[in-house]
């Protein structure tokens, strides 16, 4: 009863064994398929983007992106010069982020208050003596005020 056992357990690994043979068999083909299927849609995508590229709608489109893009660093040029332009705009006493009115008219008052002290400066050099005159560059100016 013991070795009829032991052969009935043979039996039914052997039969087992087949069964994942068959499914591993079956399994390989359908991998083999499949990767048949996405070698195909590889080339697929390759015609389908030379096809984009030559196309005039996709150089249409690479042209936009290209325009994007130099329009992003633009804008990314302009915002480090509002940044700046906004903290000497707080040391002056000007409001930040002006609308092109109130910048156009900032920029006015600035000036008149750049000559004013210009001309301060130069009534003053006129009064004292040489050796204790101070000469402000206008990058100086600036920077003071």
């Amino acid at each position: 009863a013991l070795y009829w056992f032991a052969l009935k357990n043979v039996e039914l690994a052997d039969a087992r064994k087949q069964d994942l043979k068959n499914k591993l068999m079956t399994l390989n083909q359908q991998l083999a398929e499949l990767n048949k299927k996405k070698e195909g849609l590889r080339q697929k995508e390759k015609s389908l983007l030379f096809a984009i590229e030559n196309d005039e709608i996709g150089k249409q489109i690479s042209e936009l992106e290209r325009e994007i893009n130099e329009l992003n660093e633009t804008k990314i040029i302009r915002l480090e010069k509002l940044k700046e332009y906004n903290t000497k705009a707080l040391k002056v006493g000007f409001c930040e982020n002006p609308s092109e009115e109130v910048f156009l008219s900032n920029r006015e008052k600035a000036h008149t208050k750049r000559e004013k002290c210009k001309k301060d400066i130069e009534d003053n050099y006129e009064r004292k003596p040489v050796s204790k005159q101070v000469r402000i560059s206008d990058s100086d100016f600036y920077e003071r005020y």
